[in-house]
């Protein structure tokens, strides 16, 4: 017969984290790196530049398409905040998660999940200048 893992759920708080920090942490390594590859391609273009060998080439451009991060979590605790006065707007729950993998490892699981968190770049259309327009006319 399978082993089964304990059903036991840690309680250290040094063990979780809040679930909007990790998202906003995996949203600020996908910006990063998009920095990083923005300026590996500078640096690039400017050897390029330098270099009359490769005047007739353009130099190379990197992109991040698209990323998608899967984490598997479990619930630690929801904290609601107190109700306030009716019909005013309520604040959303606190919402702490177990991420490592050793707390997810002492948890049963069926209460173990999956987020994917995906970040894709939104194509906007540049908004023509005075310039653009007047060239037009």
């Amino acid at each position: 017969m399978a082993s089964r893992r304990a059903k036991v759920r840690p309680q250290d708080a040094n063990d979780t984290i809040d679930l909007s920090e990790l998202a906003a942490g995996v949203a600020d390594a996908v910006l990063r790196a998009k920095v990083r590859l923005d300026e590996e391609a500078l640096a690039i273009a400017n050897q390029y530049n330098a270099n009359p060998a490769f005047g007739s080439f353009s130099p190379p451009a990197f992109a991040i398409g698209e990323a998608r991060v899967a984490v598997k979590f479990a619930i630690a605790r929801v904290e609601r905040p107190a109700p306030t006065r009716r019909g005013a707007k309520r604040d959303p729950a606190n919402v702490q998660v177990h991420v490592s993998a050793t707390a997810l490892a002492k948890i049963a699981s069926h209460l173990v999940s999956e987020i994917e968190f995906r970040v894709t770049p939104e194509v906007k259309r540049a908004q023509p200048t005075q310039q653009d327009v007047d060239d037009l006319e």
